[in-house]
């Protein structure tokens, strides 16, 4: 799996992966408004990268990983 795509990704991204063969998971398609940690947890338990456009949450994992 490539990774996991905060829902805050615009979907077009993500069909524009999904097009070129990647394997991505889409927050806003399995699990609209979950918790930040949820998502993060989600992509670990992956391998896979996190890909977002929250500011907050970068700021969050530059700050605490």
């Amino acid at each position: 799996m490539l990774g996991t795509l905060h829902e805050g990704v615009d979907r077009p991204i993500v069909l524009r992966l999904r097009e070129d063969g990647h394997e991505v998971d889409y927050v806003a398609e399995m699990e609209p408004g979950a918790d930040d940690d949820r998502v993060l947890s989600r992509a670990n338990q992956h391998q896979a990268l996190l890909i977002t456009n929250y500011q907050l949450l970068i700021t969050a994992l530059n700050t605490n990983y």
